[in-house]
């Protein structure tokens, strides 16, 4: 192998070594880029997930306040139809009461004093 022969091997070597050179830089370009793509991913995985777990939660806990809400509907039917049977009741108690007290009174006044008061009022 001759002096120019050798030169232009060397140069070949070279030129190969700062292809290589240069593709390694690249490959750890691209490693340390997937790196950092690899913790943005972990990181919003990560986000999605305590969303997901928040949202549950609150999903939850509406269903449990829907559930009381219509237990407590359930009761104030139920208060609202005991009031209307008291109401009822007392209505028939009144209009008892005052039968018998008309009953009473007829009963204890004259006619002509009833028919005196009738034509006062």
């Amino acid at each position: 192998m001759n002096f120019n022969e050798r030169r232009e091997r060397e140069r070949e070597l070279k030129a190969l070594k700062d292809k290589y050179s240069s593709l390694e830089n690249e490959l750890k370009l691209l490693q340390e880029s997937e790196q950092v793509t690899d913790d943005l991913v972990d990181r919003l995985k990560n986000k999605v997930e305590a969303i997901d777990l928040m949202e549950e939660s609150q999903v939850e806990m509406i269903d449990s306040q829907l559930i009381k809400q219509r237990k407590l509907g359930l009761k104030i039917r139920e208060l609202k139809q005991k009031v209307d049977r008291n109401n009822e009741e007392l209505e028939a108690i009144t209009d008892k009461v005052k039968t018998d007290i008309t009953g009473e009174l007829n009963n204890l006044l004259p006619a002509k004093t009833q028919s005196a008061l009738v034509c006062t009022v």
